[in-house]
């Protein structure tokens, strides 16, 4: 996929799109070791993967940023649905 961080990768795509959820589900971040583990890729390929997709990554929000929140808490906050378990 050209003009992407999968450009030149021998790594499968659904290898790729498991280790970005990885990235985008850990709010303190992840080790390459854990991505090796989860993925059962070698350690230098779950390094450069982690390394491109961190670069990838847009900048950190500041103070005068918009928030960005998790698609759960969206979808909970606006809940009407007394019944429904929403653990926000």
């Amino acid at each position: 996929m050209k003009g992407t961080i999968f450009q030149g990768s021998p790594v499968a795509l659904t290898k790729w799109f498991k280790a970005v959820l990885l990235v985008a589900q850990s709010p303190h971040g992840i080790s390459a070791k854990e991505i090796e583990r989860q993925l059962g890729v070698t350690y230098p390929t779950a390094w450069r993967m982690a390394k491109r997709i961190r670069a990838a990554e847009p900048n950190v929000p500041d103070a005068t940023d918009p928030l960005y929140f998790d698609s759960y808490l969206l979808s909970c906050a606006g809940c009407k649905d007394e019944t429904a378990n929403c653990n926000v």
